[in-house]
This record gives structure tokens, sequence and C-alpha cells, in this order.
């Protein structure tokens, strides 16, 4: 299976490709013989193979959203195209398998008077692949997973502090059909994922020789507590960084 890096390039790719030549193209007769051929062409895959994937999308208009949804689909189930396998968009989870996400941002929840850490994350591999989910951490749950994705104990080089450090971490979780629950012992990080969240976690901590890498603020203070996000630093918790006069407030 490809590294996440490697999904989320070819993504970007074919993406690119099909907003330059389809953008906002209604896919009916040549169009959808068109978008089948260019897809498959650029994933190297058989235009047959293609053309049973991309049935779902005939009718619709081509705008960011669909083609977002369509070419993380796609790149996010390579592996499966790759076996012959045809991949259509995903409504609920037909059988039990590892799904690879990324946290996007965390926020704090209560349940039934219990408090606990409310996640957005994008799948990147796997069925449900550019498919944004919300889950519910209790806060004795979250402690437990972060051990599991990279975080250190409290006297460690990378402490978990704060319930928004979850955010831009990725980790395998195991879906169950329809219920799409999991424990903590279903989660885990395949040397790859957990090497991509500790990097992210040593920026955090100032684990990070400053030959290399420095705040951007020139600030000590927990990256919980800037306003930037990681769409500007590699140490954010949130995906864009907070500006005079935004509503982006998912971590506050």
């Amino acid at each position: 299976m490809l590294s996440c890096d490697k999904i989320i390039k070819a993504k970007n790719k074919l993406f690119d490709v099909c907003l330059t030549e389809f953008f906002y193209s209604k896919v009916e007769g040549d169009i959808f013989k068109d978008l089948v051929k260019v897809i498959a062409k650029q994933l190297k895959l058989p235009v047959e193979l293609i053309q049973e994937s991309l049935y779902d999308v005939v009718g619709l208009t081509l705008d960011l959203p669909t083609l977002t949804e369509l070419t993380w689909r796609l790149c996010g189930n390579l592996h499966k195209l790759k076996e012959g396998k045809i991949v259509r968009k995903w409504v609920k989870q037909e059988y039990p398998e590892w799904v690879t996400v990324q946290v996007m941002y965390s926020c704090l929840q209560e349940r039934n008077s219990r408090k606990g850490v409310n996640l957005k994350y994008n799948a990147l591999i796997g069925s449900p692949a550019g498919v944004s989910f919300f889950r519910w951490w209790s806060y004795e749950k979250a402690f437990v997973i972060a051990r599991r994705i990279g975080f250190t104990k409290a006297r460690g080089k990378r402490p978990y502090r704060h319930y928004s450090e979850f955010g831009r971490l990725r980790f395998n979780i195991y879906l169950e059909p329809t219920t799409g629950r999991y424990s903590p012992e279903q989660v885990t990080c395949s040397s790859g994922l957990l090497n991509w969240n500790k990097q992210i976690l040593d920026y955090r901590n100032r684990n990070i020789d400053e030959k290399i890498w420095k705040c951007p603020q020139n600030s000590d203070i927990f990256c919980y507590n800037c306003l930037m996000g990681y769409d500007k630093c590699p140490a954010g918790v949130r995906p864009v960084t907070i500006t005079q006069g935004s509503t982006n407030v998912s971590n506050s």
C-alpha cells in the first residue's frame, strides 16, 4: 500500500488535471467518456475499471466538492483499483476495514455529563477516503489513544497536554460495518504514521534544532494557544490560521 504522502501527491495531481479539463462540466455523454480516459491515463489503470468506478458521478456537475470527493476516493483506494476492484462512492461501511485518517481539528464536548473530545477527521486511505467524520472520545479514551499515536508520558519529550494537539495527527482505525465504532485497542500507527506524528509533536515541543526549524512567531507559548494554523506552520493544531474577524474558532 502506498504511503499517505504518496496518496496525497497522487490525489493533488489528479485533482489539478481534472480541475483544468473538466471544472464545472456536467458529467454526461462525451464528457463522461473523456473524464474516464483522462483519469485512467493519469492513474495508469484500465479504462473499463475507471468507467465502472465513475458511474455514480454521471449527471453531476464537477464543482470543487465533487472533484475533491472523486479524486480522494480514487487515490485513497489505489491499492484496490490496482487489484482490479471497482471503487464506488462510500455510503456506509460494508465490511471491517483498517482505514487511515488524519485529524483536522478537535474541540471540547460534553456527553451525558461526561467531558470529552470531539474530533473531526478525514479518511485518507480506505473505502471512505475523502469522507469527513466526527468522533467523540472520553478524556480517558483520549489519554489511552494519545500514547498509541506518538505522545509520551508527562515527563517525556512529547507529553499530551491539550485536546487540540490531536489536530493534524494520523493513525489507523478499524471501522466496523454500519456502526463505524472502534475502541482504543483498534487504533494503531504504522511506523510511517508514527514518524509523521512524532515530527509534528517535536515541532510543538521545540525538540527541533533551530537551524532546521524555528517558531515563525518566535514565541515560547504552547502551540495550542497559538492562532496560527497548519496552513502556515507545521506545528499548528488547526487547519486555518485565525485572523482578526475570523469565524474559525474550532479549538477555542
